[in-house]
């Protein structure tokens, strides 16, 4: 139907992503980690080839990517056991030049626990933020400050996001589909108007 031509899938989450206590949990464990990685990938691939929304199942498994920090010997210049089964499945998802790239984000990347994203924006409340236009300059791909933003402050709040890692911004972009999502680096980036009300972000840093 005409959905179906709009790249609406018929039970398509529509909206930005809303972080839970049950949508998103903090994975500790490498192995949990890449489980709920590998998923993520697949989602994200079902989706692009589909040009569609993903379905609110769809959100939380793409929620779930936490990015490649800790998976160096995945990366490896020859992976051996379990971690070269790992390195062939996410090939499998991303392809070869993907996966390369892919290398690279592991050095800077850092997950922002929920818990953390929380107390910042009841700190930024307590700044006296009320509403207004948003910066994340290092979005990542579960977009924690975007899916932890206080509901109440949703209908008055827009979002501008930038993100470095083309993998975790494309996710960050069907997750946050009312936010704007740019797929750069942040010195490089287009800032709407030149302004923002807040910033908020948990920065990357790696001795360069």
């Amino acid at each position: 139907g005409g959905d179906s031509a709009e790249g609406v899938h018929p039970t398509a989450a529509r909206g930005n992503y809303v972080i839970t206590d049950d949508t998103l949990t903090d994975a500790r464990d490498i192995d949990e980690r890449f489980v709920r990685n590998l998923a993520a990938l697949r989602a994200l691939e079902l989706v692009e080839r589909e040009d569609r929304l993903p379905t609110a199942e769809e959100k939380d498994a793409l929620a779930g990517f936490s990015g490649w920090g800790g998976f160096s010997e995945m990366f490896g210049w020859d992976p051996s056991g379990v971690w070269a089964d790992r390195a062939r499945l996410v090939k499998d998802v991303i392809g070869e030049d993907a996966f390369n790239d892919a290398s690279a984000s592991g050095v800077t990347a850092y997950y922002t626990p929920v818990p953390v994203a929380r107390f910042m924006w009841t700190l930024a409340e307590r700044l006296g933020f009320r509403g207004g236009a948003v910066l994340d300059p290092a979005v990542g791909a579960s977009g924690v400050f975007l899916g932890t933003l206080p509901q109440h402050l949703a209908p008055s709040t827009t979002a501008h996001a930038v993100e470095l890692d083309n993998i975790s911004a494309r996710i960050a972009a069907k997750l946050y589909e009312a936010a704007n999502v740019e797929q750069n680096g942040f010195q490089e980036s287009r800032k709407p108007q030149n302004r923002f009300d807040v910033a908020i972000t948990n920065a990357p840093f790696d001795n360069t």
